[in-house]
């Protein structure tokens, strides 16, 4: 496994949640070198990399709807999915 490239501070995290609604689950360009498994595992990695600039409450919250929005993906729910994580996205802009 490639190491974390994308959500490496605040800001990248913003863009990436940004790019996963565009391109989750299954629409990643190849140059990209992504499927749901690692776009996932990076977003996390994202949160875990600004964990820190916010109340733990804030934190497990967002971390949830990861979660969700990831099951989500995975049954078909595209557009749910996408609406999740702009909310976590939100939260994080609080």
């Amino acid at each position: 496994m490639k190491p974390f490239r994308w959500c490496r501070d605040l800001s990248e995290l913003h863009e990436f949640i940004s790019y996963l609604v565009v391109y989750a689950p299954s629409n990643f360009p190849k140059e990209d070198d992504l499927d749901l498994d690692r776009a996932m595992s990076e977003l996390r990695h994202g949160l875990e990399s600004v964990r820190g600039d916010f109340p733990a409450v804030l934190v497990e919250q967002v971390r949830t709807s990861f979660e969700e929005a990831e099951l989500k993906f995975r049954s078909g729910e595209e557009v749910e999915a996408a609406h999740i994580l702009q909310r976590a996205d939100r939260l994080l802009r609080t």
